[in-house]
Order: C-alpha cells, then structure tokens, then sequence
C-alpha cells in the first residue's frame, strides 16, 4: 500500500528548495573576482610562487575567485592594472614611476626583486663593451637607464637613444641571435633561452652592480580602481606577497626547484638569482630612481617625491627612505 504525501509537506519541500534557490543566487550574487598577473620569469618569480602554493586562496574571503591572467611584457601587466583587468601584478619600478607620473591609477604596494643584468654578443666581431660604441643595442623595459649610466661612467661613452632599441624579450633574442643588433641587455633567465638558439651568444659587460646601485628593482604593484572598489582585499593580497616572499628567502633551493621546470631553466640559475638579491618587501630607492628618469629624459617634470604618494604610510620601506624627501 502507498503512502498518501500530505500537502503540508509538498508546500514543506517546496519552500525549501525555494530557499535554498534564493540562497545559492544570493551566494552567487557576492562573489568577487580577484585578478593577479603573472608570468613564467624570475621578474615574476615571487607572483609564481603564491600562484603555484595558492597563497591568495588561503589569505582570500572564502566569497573571492582568483583568477590568473599571463603577462609577457610589463607595459602590458601595467595597463591590465590600470584598467582593472588584474587587481595585482609585479612592475619594474622604472615603469612603475612614469606610470604613476603619467596618472595610470596604479599604485606601489611592496617591493620585491632585483636581478642580475649584463650585456650580450652574438656577433664575432664585438670583443668588448667597447666596441658596442656607436652599435645598435636591444633592451628590454627601461633597461637603457642602466645601460647608459654605466657605459658613460665606466667608458666615457655616450650611447645615443637612435641606438637604442625597445622591444619584448622574444623579439630582442631573435633580433640579437640574427644579427639585427649588436648587443642586447638580458638578465640569466634571457641568456640561457637566447643561449639555446645560438651558442655564440656571450657576455661582454657585466651590469648587475649598476642594477643595484640605481635601486631598480621589480615591485609589486596594485590597481588602484580596483582597491578603491575592494579596500578589504589589499591586505590579504599583502600577506600572500609577504609569504611568498618568506618561502623563497627561507628555502631558496627548493622554491627554485619548484619554478625551475615553469622558467624552463636550471633551478642553479633560479637559486643563485635568490641568493644574490633575497627578495624583500620594503621599498627604498623611489626619488633616485625618478631622478634618473628625469635626468634620462624618460619624465617630463620632477616626479612627486615618495612621502607624496597617496598610500606612501601603509607602504613597507626602508628605514632610511622613511620620511625622505
């Protein structure tokens, strides 16, 4: 014999699913996407890390979607970022300071990393930095400033900007193996892919002290709309970044190994990277650097001094660039 379904429990189960139907839209209504860039590089070595051990989905309100977007090119991150595509993404501070001068709503979070530079050969004939003199030179990024500030202060040579050529780092190695430039500025991530296509390609200038002398380093970088909208989320950004960056001072070899067949190169390169320039979160060196800019000619005007940024007392720095002017 069947048992009759009383109407009271039709209604009963009806007004359930109706809930759990307004509960679930409701649910679905409050989710918030969170954007961060990356890309398979040492520049981005500490945004690999947090996207490899998922940092963001621990520090992240259970309500926020991360969703990844890859970068090749910082002008590309930098406008994703303004535009709101991404909240967080990593820029060379160079790019970060004339985008901020030139009003892209972007804005300094934390520091990050630095990396060793030098400039490249392919061409038999070039046996020194000298002979680059009056050549034509590839460089990614605003790599110039490094490069003219050393071939000026170490060879008195002044390398023209007609000389000068900015291109993507895929382009710069083909341009450089096929003898469309002279030299090319590439970092050890660079060197052992343009190393694989052609074995000619050789160090002739070493610029890794004049890196660190002028402060440029890649820092990490939020989208200014995009926190205005969501100021709840910056700190759990922070603190992913923070982790990140204790994971690979703490365990340079292992975190290497982990990136090593991402970057597609030997994790010796990625480790020694660490050790050389331990990533940190402070920022320091932001008024040289725009002073070099302006010198460069890369600014129009003086920038604004670091104390004037917006957010300049929740940015971690240096003790001696707190306060300075």
């Amino acid at each position: 014999m069947k048992k009759k379904i009383l109407p009271w429990a039709i209604v009963l189960v009806v007004g359930l699913l109706a809930v759990a139907s307004v509960i679930n839209s409701k649910n679905h209504m409050n989710r918030i996407e969170f954007g961060a860039a990356y890309e398979y590089s040492q520049i981005n070595a500490v945004m690999s890390v947090i996207k490899e051990k998922k940092l963001l989905e621990k520090y992240m309100p259970s309500n926020v979607d991360i969703k990844w977007s890859m970068f090749d090119s910082g002008s590309d991150r930098r406008d994703a970022l303004a535009t709101e595509k991404v909240a967080i993404g990593v820029l060379e501070n160079t790019k970060a300071i004339t985008s901020i001068e030139n009003d892209y709503p972007i804005e300094v979070i934390a520091g990050g990393t630095m990396q060793t530079t030098g400039v490249y050969t392919a061409n038999p004939k070039i046996k020194s930095a000298k002979d680059l003199k009056d050549k034509k030179i590839a460089y990614p990024g605003t790599k110039n400033l490094i490069l003219k500030n050393d071939f000026k202060d170490n060879f008195d040579i002044e390398i023209s900007e007609d000389n000068l050529i900015q291109v993507g780092e895929a382009d710069m190695i083909n341009m450089l193996i096929q003898g469309e430039v002279d030299g090319a500025v590439l970092t050890n991530t660079m060197v052992i892919k343009a190393q694989e296509l052609n074995s000619d390609v050789r160090l002739v200038r070493d610029l890794t002290d004049e890196t660190a002398k002028l402060g440029i380093a890649n820092w990490f970088i939020g989208s200014t709309g995009y926190f205005e909208k969501h100021p709840e989320l910056l700190e759990p950004a922070y603190k992913a970044y923070a982790e990140a960056i204790d994971m690979i001072n703490n365990d340079p070899r292992g975190m290497a190994e982990m990136l090593a067949p991402l970057f597609e190169i030997d994790a010796d390169l990625i480790e020694a990277e660490f050790v050389a320039f331990p990533p940190s979160v402070e920022v320091y060196g932001y008024d040289e650097v725009a002073k070099i800019l302006l010198e460069n000619g890369d600014l129009d005007q003086a920038a604004a001094p670091f104390t004037a940024l917006p957010n300049y007392e929740s940015i971690p720095k240096r003790a001696e660039s707190a306060g300075k002017n």
